[in-house]
């Protein structure tokens, strides 16, 4: 009996394996879709604005070699401190921010971290882009604010911009 029980208390537990999801510039899956322990690529993955909506706590998120026109934008996006949110460059594979989409009116960036605790990015290369905003001319690879608890680990930040960040 104390067997039957057992089992039946690991089914109905919940699983605490970490979701993994894949992203690449031509991705066309949805977030669903894109979820695999094995590796996605291609289109069988996301695209990266899909996967900064969804993504939540516990999930890990590779993105395939490329370059990326849309921001890594996690805006009050919050992990845990047992379980936090990581995008990742895939193994070796060159992945490249060219921030050339400008999401909020104002100046175009590469990763974009305001109010989000618990985030983790890694091997991940941002290259901002000079634009002129009411005649000033912008280059912002990177904002944050009130955010707390965030890894940073092997980025380049392209070293033309005006306006790096602190680490």
């Amino acid at each position: 009996m104390r067997k039957l029980l057992f089992l039946l208390f690991l089914l109905a537990a919940p699983s605490w394996a970490a979701d993994v999801y894949w992203v690449s510039p031509t991705g066309a899956a949805s977030w669903a879709a894109a979820e695999s322990d094995t590796p996605l690529s291609g289109t069988a993955c996301t695209d990266l604005a899909t996967a900064c909506s969804n993504v939540v706590a516990g999930d890990t998120v590779y993105l395939r070699a490329g370059d990326y026109t849309d921001p890594l934008y996690l805006d009050n996006k919050d992990g845990t401190s047992g379980s936090r949110i990581v995008f990742e460059g895939y193994e070796s594979e060159q992945v490249t921010i060219k921030n050339s989409t400008n999401l909020d009116g104002t100046y175009l960036y590469g990763i974009g971290l305001a109010g989000s605790d618990y985030i983790t990015i890694k091997k991940i290369d941002v290259e901002a882009q000079d634009i002129t905003t009411s005649g000033t001319s912008q280059s912002r690879p990177f904002y944050g604010s009130g955010s707390d608890y965030s890894i940073f680990d092997d980025l380049h930040i392209d070293s033309n911009c005006n306006d790096i960040p602190q680490f």
